[in-house]
């Protein structure tokens, strides 16, 4: 099965076989094989051919979103199956056409703009700040892309449902 792991955003494309408790992973022709057994709920015991050995303390954030902690490092990994791939790859493709719009999810203030138009932001890249309810808030990009227009000026109060980029 081809997946795709993102581990401290760097992303790895990786081919895995699976028997029972043994996994083989391949990727760009190398080849790791390693027996996986859950001591404990959440903490694995990872055998490779090797000799070596890792314990893993994997914390699941939602489906698809994990944190494993290894040596007390924490590293915030995302695991996707062909199906998810393609879904995401699909979505990106939607949005390259047709783009997204940023609305106000509350009433608020708009304090500082932190991108221009014709900047590009990465996806959970901070493009505003707006303050709502005596906090101010950094608003983010829900999704790579380029900015086309920003609908707002710093100072200026907003509505819910008022387009902000």
């Amino acid at each position: 099965m081809k997946i795709k792991i993102k581990i401290d955003h760097i992303e790895y494309e990786i081919e895995a076989i699976k028997n029972g408790r043994e996994i083989i992973f391949e990727r760009e022709g190398q080849k790791i094989k390693a027996e996986i057994i859950e001591s404990a709920k959440g903490l694995y015991s990872i055998l490779f051919e090797n000799g070596k050995q890792r314990e893993i303390l994997a914390n699941k954030i939602s489906k698809d979103t994990f944190n494993f902690y290894i040596n007390a490092k924490e590293y915030p990994v995302q695991i996707l199956d062909f199906l998810s791939m393609e879904k995401e790859r699909l979505k990106k493709e939607i949005n390259k056409k047709e783009g997204w719009v940023l609305k106000a999810q509350i009433p608020g203030k708009i304090v500082k703009i932190l991108k221009k138009e014709g900047d590009f932001v990465k996806k959970d890249e901070g493009l505003l700040i707006m303050e709502a309810m005596k906090m101010q808030n950094e608003i983010k990009a829900p999704q790579e892309g380029k900015i086309k227009r920003i609908f707002v000026k710093e100072s200026g109060a907003v509505e819910t449902g008022t387009v902000l980029i």
